[in-house]
C-alpha cells in the first residue's frame, strides 16, 4: 500500500491556508479604498498559499518568500497556466524591483515579526507604504501569548505544535517552534511580539495616515473592531489594515 510522504510545507499549509482570506482582502479594500483591488503582494511567504488563491480568483500577484517553501507552493498549488502568467514571484534575498506596484500588501502567518528592531520594521513599513496603497497584517498577543503552547490535529494521525521555547519580556523577543508529531518535520523562528498601540506608532510614522482592526469569528468571518474590543482575553489574535 502506497503511504503519502508529507513535507513540512504541505504540512504548514494545511495550517495556515484561510479559504476565505482572499476574498477578506478584496471587500476591506473595495470598503477603505472605494475602489477594486487588483495586485496583491504576498510578502514572507512560506508556501504562496495565499497568492494561489488571488492569480485565481483573477488577480494578479507578486509573491516574495523563502524559495524552498515557495518553490514547493509553485509545484503544488493550483495554478492554472493562465493565473501563473499573472505571478511574479522573488526570493527574499532577491526582493521585487524599486518601482514594483501593488494595490495591497500582505505578511501574514506573524512572519513579519521576524524583523527584531524598530528600525528594520519602520523601514519595511516606509518601503511598503510606498509601494502599495494598503498593508495587512496579523498580530496576536495577551497575558498567555508570553508562554505560549497549543496543539491541534492536522491529519488523524499528525498533529499541529505551537510554542515558545524561550520568552523575554526585557526584549519581547520568543524563540519559537512548529513541530508535526509523531514526525520529525518542524519550523523554528524568532520573532518579536508587540502590541496594537506599538504598530499603530510605527505604520503612521511610516506614512500609513490610517489603520484599523478585524477579528475573525471560529467560523471564519471577519468584523471590524475597536482595537480594545480585539484585544480583550488572555490570548487574542487580529488583523490590521493601514493604508
Amino acid at each position: 500500500m502506497h503511504t503519502h510522504c508529507f513535507s513540512k510545507y504541505e504540512l504548514y499549509q494545511m495550517v495556515s491556508r484561510c479559504e476565505g482570506m482572499a476574498g477578506f482582502i478584496k471587500n476591506v479594500f473595495s470598503d477603505k479604498m472605494k475602489r477594486e483591488a487588483v495586485v496583491l503582494r504576498e510578502d514572507f511567504s512560506v508556501t504562496g498559499w495565499l497568492c494561489s488563491d488571488w492569480v485565481e480568483q483573477g488577480g494578479s500577484g507578486v509573491l516574495v518568500g523563502e524559495a524552498a517553501g515557495v518553490q514547493w507552493g509553485l509545484r503544488n498549488n493550483p495554478w492554472a497556466d493562465s493565473s501563473k502568467q499573472r505571478l511574479r514571484f522573488y526570493t527574499e534575498s532577491e526582493k521585487p524591483p524599486e518601482d514594483s506596484k501593488a494595490d495591497i500588501t500582505t505578511a501574514l502567518d506573524f512572519h513579519w515579526c521576524r524583523l527584531l528592531t524598530d528600525s528594520e520594521l519602520l523601514a519595511y513599513f516606509t518601503k511598503t507604504r510606498k509601494n502599495s496603497d494598503s498593508l495587512l497584517l496579523d498580530l496576536y498577543g495577551g497575558t498567555s501569548a508570553e508562554s505560549c503552547s497549543w496543539s491541534l490535529p492536522v491529519l488523524p494521525s499528525v498533529r499541529y505544535t505551537y510554542s515558545h521555547t524561550t520568552y523575554s519580556p526585557c526584549t519581547e523577543i520568543a524563540q519559537c517552534s512548529l513541530t508535526f508529531p509523531p514526525t520529525s518535520l518542524s519550523f523554528s523562528f524568532t520573532l518579536r511580539l508587540r502590541t496594537p498601540e506599538h504598530l499603530f506608532a510605527l505604520l503612521q510614522e511610516a506614512g500609513f495616515a490610517s489603520v484599523c482592526c478585524y477579528s475573525e469569528s471560529p467560523s471564519g468571518a471577519f468584523t471590524e473592531v475597536a482595537a480594545a474590543t480585539a484585544t480583550a482575553g488572555d490570548y487574542w489574535v487580529m488583523y490590521l489594515v493601514a493604508y
